[in-house]
C-alpha cells in the first residue's frame, strides 16, 4: 500500500494550477473515477473496481478480472496509464487520440491526459 501510493503520488506532482474542466465519457461495467489536475494543466484520472480484493472468511487475497473501459475524449490528447500498485513506470503509453480502451482491475489505474 506505502508503495501504491508513493506512486500515485510522484505520478500527480506538486505544482499549484489554475483548475479548467475536462469533458470524457467514461465507457464500462462498475468503473469507479477520480478525476484530478496537475500544475501543468493535464489531468489525472484514476479509475478502479468496487470489487473486494480479500476474502474475510478465507483469509485469502482475491483475484478480480479487469474489465474494460472506454475513454472517450472531446478533442485528441496524448494518454499514459499506470498501474501504481504494480509499478512506477507507465503500462501502456498512446499517442494523440480521443478514444482508448484501458483494463481497470480492483487497484488503481491512473490515466495520465494531456
Amino acid at each position: 500500500a506505502f508503495f501504491a501510493v508513493k506512486n500515485m503520488l510522484s505520478i500527480l506532482g506538486r505544482e499549484n494550477v489554475a483548475l479548467s474542466p475536462l469533458n470524457f465519457t467514461l465507457g464500462g461495467p462498475g468503473v469507479s473515477q477520480l478525476l484530478l489536475q496537475q500544475g501543468n494543466g493535464s489531468w489525472l484520472l484514476f479509475l478502479w473496481q468496487e470489487v473486494s480484493c480479500y476474502n474475510l472468511s478465507t483469509k485469502s487475497d482475491v483475484t478480480n478480472p479487469d474489465v474494460t473501459s472506454t475513454l472517450s475524449l472531446p478533442s485528441a490528447m496524448p494518454v499514459t496509464v499506470y498501474r501504481p500498485n504494480l509499478q512506477p513506470d507507465p503500462l501502456a503509453v498512446y499517442g494523440s487520440t480521443n478514444s482508448v480502451s484501458i483494463p481497470v482491475g480492483d487497484h488503481p489505474t491512473a490515466v495520465l491526459i494531456g
